[in-house]
């Protein structure tokens, strides 16, 4: 594991050293897909270094690891919330959007992450993803379930 960090962290220095770009500025979407092409960590963690390294870029970040690695979405999100937890609603946004495909299992992760139901809906929207497939269940009741049997009159005797 800490062979790995040593890793991205020698490939994220030779991408910047070799660039005119510091730490702590932006990194350019071709440095970025390169550092992605070329590391060997698992998706969680260059997600989370990438964010430490540029917290300002974190709707970047997700959208290019979760773009690269779709099957690992939900845990992308999930690494990216805990490494950036005020960027919740920016890593959902960015994750659906890379991954469609994946926007029911990223709602999930969000909403155990107690990112707002609104923020997640949006997303889905500007994503193209039908909201309703994804939206929590509400007060009318969880979808997929049967319905209670409806009240049946009082009988009225004639007397």
């Amino acid at each position: 594991m800490k062979l790995k960090v040593l890793a991205l962290s020698s490939i994220l220095g030779l991408a910047i050293s070799a660039s005119p770009i510091a730490i702590g500025q932006e990194i350019s979407d071709a440095q970025l897909a390169e550092v992605i092409a070329s590391t060997d960590l698992a998706p969680t963690d260059l997600v989370a270094s990438l964010i430490a390294q540029y917290p300002e870029m974190v709707d970047i970040v997700v959208a290019a690891v979760v773009k690269a690695n779709p099957a690992a979405a939900t845990e992308v999100v999930r690494a990216a919330i805990k490494a950036a937890p005020a960027s919740a609603d920016v890593t959902v946004a960015a994750a659906i959007s890379a991954a469609p495909a994946a926007a029911a299992q990223v709602a999930k992760v969000a909403q155990a992450a107690n990112v707002s139901n609104e923020v997640i809906t949006a997303a889905a929207i500007e994503a193209g993803v039908d909201p309703t497939q994804i939206a929590q269940a509400t007060a009318a009741g969880t979808p997929g379930l049967p319905n209670a049997p409806a009240a049946q009159p009082n009988a009225v005797s004639g007397s």
